[in-house]
């Protein structure tokens, strides 16, 4: 019979107690409190891309240059670029809500109408506007 099953409480005092540290945490403290420089630097190898990043734009021995390329990389990691949006404008029922244009018709006039401007290989005609 398997120890623990998912959806029932665990044991009373079953896990680790709050505030112990984890293995690498203890290794990591003993590496400081040692002051091995070799020790400490293979611990930080392990550091993630952004922890990378982060300790390089804050070092005050690096370049202004490379500390704005390290700020400038690490803003993908905290702050995602946001995705397009289509807005659709509904109404209260969902159905969605079209522009209405009226067109309204004061006055005609009763002229002939002119025939459609084709385009031809003859050039302009006298009295033509050339654009």
């Amino acid at each position: 019979m398997p120890l623990f099953v998912k959806g029932q409480k665990r044991l009373p005092n079953a896990g680790r107690k709050k505030g112990t540290p984890n293995k690498a945490t203890i290794q990591r403290r003993l590496a400081e409190r040692d002051g091995n420089a070799a020790t400490i630097k293979a611990i930080k190898s392990k550091e993630m891309p952004l922890d990378f990043l982060l300790r390089k734009m804050r070092d005050p021995s690096t370049s202004p240059s490379e500390q704005f390329l390290a700020a400038r990389s690490a803003v993908g990691f905290c702050h995602p670029q946001l995705q397009a949006v289509a807005h659709r404008h509904v109404d209260a029922s969902g159905n969605p809500i079209a522009p209405v244009v009226t067109v309204t018709v004061v006055s005609a006039t009763a002229e002939a109408p002119k025939p459609a401007p084709r385009l031809t290989i003859e050039g302009p005609k006298p009295g033509d506007k050339v654009q």
